[in-house]
């Protein structure tokens, strides 16, 4: 295998985990829905809170300083929505390599 088959390769299957993890968000929203009748909605903060942890320093992620639209917008995008579509980004790198 060529060395750019390989990074063609690479990157459509981080473009398919993306996609499948941006799924999968759905499916663990649904998931919670039917299980509590409420819907929870995850934003991108949410998600890297969830994942990270919402820690009690003074960092961009928590208290922003700078770049307040960017952090409003990163509370309002779905997570689910963002990471699937973020899939297309190294699938389309990966097909035209």
């Amino acid at each position: 295998m060529r060395e750019d088959d390989f990074a063609s390769v690479a990157f459509i299957s981080a473009g398919c985990l993306l996609f499948l993890a941006g799924i999968g968000i759905g499916l663990l929203q649904c998931y919670w829905y039917l299980q509590s009748g409420v819907w929870t909605e995850m934003s991108v903060l949410e998600a890297v809170w969830m994942f990270r942890g919402q820690s009690v320093s003074n960092d961009w992620w928590n208290y922003p300083q700078q770049w307040l639209g960017l952090h409003k917008i990163l509370l309002q995008v779905p997570a689910g929505l963002a990471v699937f579509v973020a899939g297309f980004i190294p699938i389309s790198i990966g097909s035209a390599s």
